[in-house]
């Protein structure tokens, strides 16, 4: 059983009156932590009385150590948790933050009638709703948003990562949060690398005296490696088929990123990627790769929209991931990846002489 309060109505009004801020601090923790004990009607209504006091003291450092108190209690009273959302950051921020008195809707009020450090901690509380989030990204700033889809604690709807990717696409502090949060819909992983890299072409060409195609071509590069990313670690984050499937749908399926994903080993982008661009089932993708030296697998390029400038270095790949497995040890898909680029550079070589892989790739794969 609690500890009895022992406070009567005559020390309420003599603490409305009390000199000493510390001994009003000290008597807020003790009410509060009552608060949330087994008292009877009488010992609750005083309680509450006495915390209505406190709540309205004069002191911040009152109200906030009264606030650090019942932040843990869940039958704090609407009035007293809404004074307390509602007041100075440091009283509001980890009540805001910690209790569980306070509901969706008040959330929600909070993030629309407060600041961002009080959005901020609503974006950091344990748990968080999907109408709760979808108001976060409704009314926050990107600083609001990316610690809301750091919070691994928070939901979010489809639909609101949508919303993200349209309100915040370019900003790096989002996308960094979105990089290392599980189960990001793949579609708004791409289209937040995607936008990403358009608002670095801008800025680029806005403020930098480089030509337009070598900016275009080195956002290019950066954004293609940016998207393989997402699936090419050795614990890929998405099925290759989703990516696949967003990246065609928005005409981003190129002869490029499919060389550029095989230079990295992963020979099942290319099978989906060719199988989807040609709308055929993925087996008989596989039975042509593994018959690289017939002429199906040309064919098959080609329908895909690979130009012919491109087939060699596709064949040459192909042929290298055929008779080439990892060896398991350390480094392994380096020295794979080392393998592949040197001899793709090899065959071109009378291409383009002297030309690194990247600046190869993107300038075979504009070729008509």
């Amino acid at each position: 059983m609690a500890e009895a309060i022992n406070l009567t109505p005559d020390d309420v009004a003599k603490l409305r009156t009390d000199p000493s801020t510390n001994a009003r601090v000290d008597t807020a923790r003790k009410v509060a932590r009552h608060l949330s004990g087994p008292l009877t009607d009488s010992e609750r209504q005083l309680a509450e009385e006495i915390v209505r006091t406190f709540m309205r003291d004069a002191e911040a450092q009152v109200r906030a150590a009264l606030a650090h108190s019942l932040k843990t209690c869940p039958v704090v009273p609407q009035d007293v948790a809404l004074g307390l959302a509602r007041d100075v950051a440091e009283v509001a921020v980890p009540f805001v933050q910690g209790s569980a008195a306070l509901s969706d809707a008040d959330l929600i009020a909070i993030i629309a009638e407060n600041g961002v450090e009080a959005q901020i901690a609503v974006a950091r509380r344990a748990t968080v709703s999907e109408p709760v989030s979808a108001a976060l990204v409704r009314e926050g700033s990107a600083e609001v948003v990316a610690e809301l889809v750091d919070n691994v604690g928070a939901r979010i709807s489809d639909a609101t990562f949508g919303e993200i990717a349209e309100r915040h696409g370019d900003s790096a502090k989002v996308a960094q949060a979105l990089a290392v949060r599980p189960k990001v819909p793949v579609a708004i992983a791409e289209r937040i690398v995607h936008n990403m890299f358009d608002h670095l072409w801008s800025g680029l060409a806005q403020r930098q005296n480089l030509p337009t195609d070598v900016v275009s071509d080195l956002v290019l590069q950066a954004r293609e490696k940016a998207t393989i990313a997402l699936f090419s670690s050795e614990a890929p984050r998405y099925s290759v088929e989703a990516l696949v499937g967003h990246l065609q749908a928005h005409k981003r399926l190129t002869p490029s990123i499919m060389l550029r994903a095989l230079c990295l080993g992963d020979v099942p982008f290319l099978e989906a990627s060719l199988a989807s661009l040609a709308g055929i089932p993925l087996e008989n993708v596989r039975r042509l790769i593994e018959d690289e030296g017939g002429t199906g697998l040309n064919r098959l390029l080609q329908v895909c929209g690979v130009p012919d400038l491109l087939l060699q270095a596709f064949r040459i790949a192909i042929a290298i991931a055929n008779e080439t497995g990892y060896d398991g040890g350390p480094n392994d898909r380096e020295r794979y990846r080392s393998r592949v680029a040197e001899r793709i550079l090899t065959a071109a070589e009378d291409l383009m002489p002297g030309s690194d892989l990247d600046y190869l790739i993107s300038r075979l794969a504009k070729s008509p």
